[in-house]
């Protein structure tokens, strides 16, 4: 938290697509961050507040924002399942 290397990767990735990326599950993080009961406008506030505390100028979500989100969400979920069915 607030770690600006750890943090820079991501906040070049952007937030539509790290908040989608989280919000299914990443590099062994659960989907949601493990919370099942948060909505997506909460994550995404969320996920906004913890990069802003690592020098993101990332903004709560509108609803333009949430929009941008679910389309990474479902391109994310179809990578998925083509993962897996390599694997």
């Amino acid at each position: 938290f607030g770690d600006r290397e750890d943090w820079g990767e991501l906040i070049e990735e952007g937030q539509a697509v790290v908040t989608a990326h989280g919000w299914v599950g990443v590099r062994g993080m659960p989907a949601r961050g493990g919370r099942p009961d948060l909505s997506l406008e909460e994550f995404a506030r969320a996920v906004a507040w913890m990069a802003r505390s690592a020098g993101a100028d990332w903004r709560d979500p509108d609803a333009d924002l949430l929009h941008e989100i679910r389309e990474e969400e479902e391109e994310r979920i179809e990578d998925l399942k083509k993962q897996a069915a390599e694997d």
